[in-house]
């Protein structure tokens, strides 16, 4: 959650590069840039354009693929969080995790590796995270222990903004569960103040 480009600093990137073009735009019309300045604001004009365009163009993740040894493990665990198998199963190579749905808002892909090497049971393998939102975290996280399933820890509020808890996968890999605690405003503020 500490991600050098969060949301809020593309959000803000974006925002900000408007109203510079906008400054140089309107210094433009009233004269105020010489052969240079203009070169230089044309020059600021592209770029703002491009790096909008580029940020644009990204809509969401779809899907993540983690590596695992054993497949019927692996799957046995998303089905317990509520995922459906799309494609293969726990006799694959291959396998597409989906949401309950079975749409396409989100796939976990498992893929068999005869390279990766799982820590000990119970430790995180230290490559990162997957988060995902959920409506209701308390209730899901109840849901999943009500099945079995064994979380690093109970549900908590983080400074960040958001009620989560962490689980590991049979393979080590982390899964955040998570939902934001404020909704936040039009003028880019949560309800504690804090700017999103």
């Amino acid at each position: 959650q500490d991600c050098k480009y969060s949301s809020s600093f593309w959000q803000t990137r974006t925002q900000n590069s408007a109203s510079l073009s906008k400054m140089v735009a309107q210094s433009w019309q009233l004269g105020k840039l010489g052969k240079l300045g203009k070169l230089g604001a044309l020059a600021l004009l592209s770029a703002t354009v491009q790096s909008t365009q580029a940020l644009s163009q990204i809509q969401s993740i779809n899907a993540v693929a983690l590596a695992t040894t054993r497949m019927s493990a692996s799957c046995a665990f998303y089905k317990t969080l509520g995922m459906v198998t799309t494609y293969g199963g726990p006799d694959a190579n291959f396998t597409t995790m989906s949401s309950s749905d079975g749409g396409n808002s989100f796939h976990v892909n498992l893929f068999e590796s005869d390279t990766y090497s799982p820590p000990a049971s119970g430790t995180w393998n230290g490559w990162g995270r997957a988060i995902f939102y959920v409506d209701d975290v308390d209730s899901f996280y109840k849901s999943i222990t009500d099945k079995g399933l064994t979380p690093e820890a109970a549900p908590a509020d983080a400074m960040w903004g958001e009620r989560y808890f962490q689980i590991l996968d049979p393979m080590g890999h982390e899964l955040t569960f998570a939902h934001p605690l404020h909704t936040t405003s039009s003028r880019g503020k949560d309800a504690g103040g804090y700017s999103v």
